[in-house]
């Protein structure tokens, strides 16, 4: 398989992961928002870097979903999310 793809693949299974943790703990009416929100922020950054990946679109190191969302509109990949959604997610990056 070719690297570019290797890493789509890696950033998915790992976005996979985030995504189950975040099914996991909104069961539990003890945890805090804000682990729920990291974890779905990091599941939506994780699967934008994988279609970066795929695409072999370039970008900088950075946690902005928006930032990444419009590397990706730049090159006509539309998102099923609004710009405005994803910047609710940013504050809760590492």
């Amino acid at each position: 398989m070719k690297p570019h793809l290797e890493e789509a693949w890696r950033s998915l299974r790992l976005a996979d992961r985030d995504l189950k943790a975040f099914e996991v703990l909104k069961k539990d009416p003890e945890v805090h928002p804000s682990i729920l929100y990291f974890h779905a922020q990091q599941a939506v950054e994780k699967s934008l870097k994988a279609v970066l990946f795929a695409q072999q679109i370039e970008f900088t190191r950075t946690h902005d979903l928006v930032k990444l969302a419009r590397l990706l509109g730049d090159r006509g990949i539309l998102l099923p999310v609004e710009e405005d959604q994803l910047r609710q997610l940013n504050p809760f990056a590492v």
